[in-house]
């Protein structure tokens, strides 16, 4: 039996923001099956677009304009839910502010690159626009 992939994002997504949050289905589908939520935090105003699709859990930053992602192609419905609950997670303390913002020097052009420094749940992400580090989990 295939993974409903929307009803996860839509539960999850309930589940890790509550008050304060604002979650809207994004009208911005490339291609499906791939679902996706914006998150917007009514303090802060930062917002996150959330993506989910068979293989891929994506999540993109506007604000600062990185982002980073998990590779999932196992059929395994409750692993791919415990990554997506990680993934929110991490989205939920960078929504509320709590991360460090660095600008790293350009390797072949002038100018500075945004990297993000997230803690969620112990684990440190490095999120940037072409190059993430994701913790495993």
């Amino acid at each position: 039996m295939p993974i409903e992939l929307k009803s996860m994002l839509c539960r999850v997504t309930g589940e890790v923001f509550g008050r304060g949050f604002i979650v809207v289905e994004d009208a911005s589908r490339e291609n499906p099956p791939q679902y996706s939520v914006l998150v917007r935090n009514c303090g802060t105003g930062l917002a996150a677009v959330i993506r989910i699709d068979p293989i891929h859990l994506d999540v993109d930053s506007p604000d600062h304009d990185v982002r980073t992602g998990i590779v999932d192609d196992d059929d395994n419905e409750a692993g791919k839910e415990a990554e997506l609950h990680r993934l929110c997670r991490m989205v939920r303390v960078y929504l509320e502010g709590n991360t460090l913002l660095e600008h790293r020097c350009r390797l072949f052009r002038s100018g500075t690159t945004p990297v993000l420094h997230v803690e969620a749940d112990g684990q440190r992400w490095q999120i940037g626009r072409s190059v993430s580090r994701v913790p495993n989990p």
